[in-house]
Order: C-alpha cells, then structure tokens, then sequence
C-alpha cells in the first residue's frame, strides 16, 4: 500500500497567488492558513509534499483548474539536484568551464551545462577561512590560468573583513552539468574566478558578477536558467530571487530542474502521440 509519497510541483515560474493556492493546500493538508502561506513563499515551486498519490492527484486536477500547471511526483524527485560541490577557483573560456574545489578540479563544456541557477541567500556559516586556503590570489591564478587555450584575465579574489559583513545575504551561483551528476556552487566572495578578457566577450566595464552571468547567458544556450541570472546580468535587483536559507535556495534549484524535466517529457510525450496518430492516418485503408 503507498503512504504519503507524493508531491505536488508547479511546471513554471508565472507569477503565483499566494492566497488562493494556500487556500486550496490547507483545506487538503488541514493546517492554518498562515503556516501554509509562508511555506509557499520559501518554497516556491513545490507547492505540497507527503501526500497520498490520489490525494496530490486530486490537488494538481484543482490547481490545473485554476490555471496553475502542476504535475504529481514522488517526494524525493521534489529535491532532484545532487549535493554540490564548493568551488573555490572557476576558469571561464571559449569551450566551457573548469571549476575546482577541495578534492576536485573538473572541466564542463557550455553544450554539457545543464542548468544555472542564481539567488541572493542568507549565510551565516560560509565566512572563508583564510589559513586553509593558504597562499595569495595572485599565485592561485597563476597556477589556473595556464590552462591551455583560454585568454583570460585574473580577478583577484574580495577579501573580508575581519568583522561579520552587516548584510547576512550573499550572491550564490549554482551550476549543474548534464553528465555525471556535477553540481557546483559559487559563493559571492569567496571565488577566484578568470573571465576572458574584456573587450573579447562581455558588455564591457561592468562588475564581475555582471560580467559572469553574462557570459553564461551567452554561451552556454542550451541550458536552463533560474530567473535570476538575467537580472544579474543586467545589474537588477535580485529582490524576487532572495532567499532565508541555504536549504531553501537548494530546494528551489532542485524545483527548477525537476520541473524542466518534467515539461521535457510531456513535450516528447506529445510529440510521441501526434506521430503515433499520423502514422495511424497514413495506414488507414
């Protein structure tokens, strides 16, 4: 007998009625209204877990109703990104990216990066720690930077301050490759990354942030991109795209990979069928 396996996800990032789709998930969970609310809004594309298959069927056919596309799934498929890896050094060139961490150095082409994802998040726990990393920015570029075919030029690393930055909130970067289940994470200071160097690609003298995203939205085409990335490109605020957690910030890329699947194989589906019937058509006598 299944138990309460299932989730309900949204399929799309349209704007959401928080008060209506609160609504309809309380009466069906049977919490207050105030706890499911705030939940939405942190978790934003997954709109209920621990269901009952028929349960969470039944929610998806109301919300369909009122325009909310929604598909059912199980509830681990809810969180579908793989842990990711902390980047310390990132290296962008005209055939992809190399990206290294403690433990790991490895390269994905723009063609193989499935998925890009952007947010500001509150981070309390993720301040550097200067006597690990040993060594000066300078010789770390160094030592990345001869990678062979990338023009590229060394930004040097934003050092902290001893003292905790008043804003709690951080730029984080993931980045998730098609094969082998690579995800990686960026965190806003604590990066040493190489850009091509400007004037070969890019929109000019504009923040390294800027300057990333950019280059990103440009070469890597193929990919899926949160709803950030392009504001970041273009110097907007990242206000929709803010988020309390860590956890939260992860859930809400897992969503959007688990949701592109997911109209991925509805859109093969569809396709499979319209063939299947034309060919149905052409053998009829």
């Amino acid at each position: 007998m299944e138990g309460r396996d299932y989730a309900v996800i949204r399929l799309d990032e349209s704007r959401l009625n928080i008060s209506e789709v609160a609504g309809i998930v309380a009466g069906v969970e049977g919490r207050p209204l105030a706890d499911v609310s705030m939940r939405l809004k942190a978790s934003r594309g997954v709109l209920a877990e621990n269901l009952e298959r028929d349960v969470a069927e039944g929610m998806a056919k109301v919300l369909g109703v009122r325009g909310i596309s929604c598909a059912v799934v199980r509830n681990e498929a809810a969180a579908a990104a793989p842990k990711p890896k902390r980047c310390t050094h990132l290296v962008v060139g005209g055939e992809g990216l190399k990206l290294k961490g403690r433990g790991f150095e490895e390269c994905v082409g723009w063609d193989e990066v499935e998925l890009v994802n952007c947010g500001r998040v509150r981070m309390l726990d993720h301040r550097p720690d200067r006597g690990r990393r040993g060594g000066g920015g300078a010789a770390a570029s160094a030592s990345i930077a001869g990678v062979s075919g990338l023009s590229a030029i060394a930004i040097g690393r934003r050092q902290y301050e001893s003292t905790v930055s008043e804003d709690p909130y951080s730029l984080v970067i993931d980045i998730i490759a098609r094969r082998g289940g690579g995800h990686y994470r960026l965190y806003e200071g604590m990066l040493e990354v190489i850009l091509p160097a400007r004037g070969e690609d890019g929109p000019g003298p504009v923040p390294r942030d800027r300057r990333l995203a950019w280059t990103i939205l440009k070469r890597a085409g193929r990919a899926i991109f949160g709803g950030g990335l392009p504001l970041l490109a273009e110097g907007k605020s990242l206000h929709g795209y803010t988020f309390t957690s860590e956890p939260s910030y992860h859930r809400y890329t897992s969503w959007l990979l688990q949701a592109e699947k997911l109209k991925k194989e509805a859109a093969e589906g569809s396709a499979g069928d319209s063939g299947a019937r034309g060919d149905e058509e052409r053998e009829a006598p």
